[in-house]
């Protein structure tokens, strides 16, 4: 596809989900004229982030188009917001931490409302990480909350399914749930996620969001209904989980799934969960992921008296 053909592609996009260029300017946070324009391939003045925002709102994801001609300000941005996000993962807090509070001092960095989300977003992931405590502290669920308010400022836990979401948007309620999950509200943390994939449901029409965001909204969900007994019910969820896993070859949320699996039929007498949990094991193991495999082998040795090699 061309530059020129994207915003024909926006208008297909909206009006297949039957909304007039107002309603997605006010779900975009821009003027309807601005909508028309687009559509009309003028994006004279608008960044390549809202843009992409835009594409995102709409159920598609815009990185497969390969036309973006991102300028060298968008794209350090981009490897500025990556970067946090790499610290974490890798668990180098002290220094995800420092990156934060370089940026937030970064005036024109700041101005941007996507990378003001994405620090709100990494405080909270950082915070939660740090918490020593049972129960989380209320302020990762206000930075939360104050992150997906920035693009979507009429956002209610109430109204999850009636929403749509971008990326980001999508990582930030994973994370309200989980929160309410640490909270001990249990019930509300099933309610918020599966109303999140009832609004993917309904809203996202490309594998990207199916690979990317199911596989661990399964995974959540199978873990919370796991901890309150209904292991039946985990079980379902976590094949349905596989299943996708498989079909899209995510092998890195598989191994997770397998064990959920594996300590739903433990629990249910059921001996094939020695099988299930060596293929969690084998997986972890291939993609490197040490810890998990150790707590693997713990599992196997202390509640099922066999030993993983």
């Amino acid at each position: 596809m061309e530059m020129k053909d994207l915003g024909y592609f926006i208008a297909r996009l909206r009006k297949k989900k039957n909304l007039t260029q107002k309603a997605l300017s006010e779900i975009v946070d821009v003027s309807s004229t601005t909508i028309s324009r687009i559509e009309n391939g003028n994006y004279s003045g608008l960044a390549i982030d809202k843009i992409c925002f835009i594409f995102e709102k709409l159920g598609y994801d815009p990185s497969g188009l390969h036309v973006f001609q991102i300028g060298f300000k968008e794209q350090e941005n981009i490897n500025k917001r990556e970067k946090i996000r790499e610290l974490i993962g890798d668990k180098k807090y002290t220094e995800a931490a420092a990156a934060i509070k370089k940026l937030e001092k970064d005036i024109d960095f700041m101005q941007n409302d996507f990378n003001r989300q994405h620090l709100l977003l990494s405080q909270a992931k950082l915070m939660d990480y740090l918490d020593a405590g049972e129960v989380p502290s209320p302020i990762i669920y206000e930075l939360l909350i104050k992150a997906i308010k920035i693009t979507s400022p009429m956002f209610e836990e109430y109204r999850i399914k009636h929403f749509l979401f971008s990326i980001e948007e999508i990582r930030i309620i994973d994370d309200i749930a989980m929160y309410h999950y640490q909270n001990k509200e249990i019930d509300l943390s099933i309610r918020i996620l599966k109303d999140l994939k009832a609004s993917l449901d309904n809203n996202y029409i490309d594998d990207y969001f199916i690979s990317t965001f199911y596989p661990n909204i399964f995974n959540c969900m199978a873990e919370i209904i796991m901890e309150k007994g209904e292991y039946a019910n985990a079980i379902t969820l976590c094949n349905e989980g596989i299943k996708i896993c498989k079909k899209f070859k995510d092998f890195y949320t598989l191994p997770n799934l397998l064990f959920i699996k594996a300590r739903c039929l433990a629990n249910e007498k059921d001996e094939s969960c020695k099988e299930v949990l060596k293929e969690a094991y084998y997986m972890a193991k291939g993609f490197g992921k040490v810890t998990f495999v150790e707590w693997l082998k713990s599992y196997a040795q202390d509640r099922l008296g066999i030993t993983l090699e």
